[in-house]
């Protein structure tokens, strides 16, 4: 079977209506699984990836097409979590984004290892945003003047310590086993670093 524009349409209204390729394969109309998957990542007149499809929470079989890919990346690379990317509407499940990977589907291995370095960087930027927002640092206690927020600074702490840990293991693992040295940031309270003087 032949591909062209009309049955491209035809395909892509099947999809969006949620059926899957193996229920649009057994149509003795339309070509065979396989190739209708190659069709999707060729698409050559580019009607798949603006076609809509219902995502499947969960379904690690999310057909790979350059664009999901360049938008996957560019995610990663702003600095979010690829489990937080995946529970977005449309997106993959990370397993399969990570076979995506692991198989370089269309030179995808290079451009994740590139969009997660850039992500680490990111992580990198907002510890130093965390540990200079001073926000809600301090409350007027009547009675006692201003108070340090612990709970604030508590959790700011924490925040600041995942993003280390998690930088640091990315730089060991991008730099071939290296061992990184782990940022130290150490919260203090004015008043006991006035007395420390």
């Amino acid at each position: 079977m032949r591909y062209s524009k009309d049955l491209a349409q035809r395909i892509c209204r099947r999809l969006a209506a949620g059926a899957s390729l193996r229920a649009i394969a057994r149509d003795p109309e339309m070509p065979p699984r396989s190739t209708l998957r190659s069709w999707i990542k060729q698409d050559q007149d580019g009607l798949f990836a603006r076609c809509p499809r219902p995502q499947h929470k969960h379904d690690p079989r999310t057909l790979y097409t350059k664009e999901l890919a360049e938008e996957i990346c560019r995610r990663l690379a702003s600095g979010r979590s690829l489990n937080s990317i995946a529970a977005d509407p449309g997106m993959p499940a990370a397993c399969t984004v990570f076979n995506w990977a692991r198989k370089d589907v269309d030179g995808f291995a290079a451009a994740y290892a590139s969009a997660r370095a850039i992500g680490y960087e990111a992580l990198a930027d907002e510890i130093l945003d965390i540990a200079d927002d001073h926000t809600n640092d301090w409350r007027k206690i009547p009675g006692k003047g201003w108070q340090p927020t612990r709970e604030n600074l508590e959790r700011a702490k924490i925040r600041i310590a995942a993003r280390q840990w998690l930088f640091t293991v990315a730089r060991s693992n991008h730099e071939r086993g290296s061992v990184g040295q782990p940022l130290t940031v150490k919260i203090v309270r004015f008043g006991d670093a006035a007395e420390a003087e």
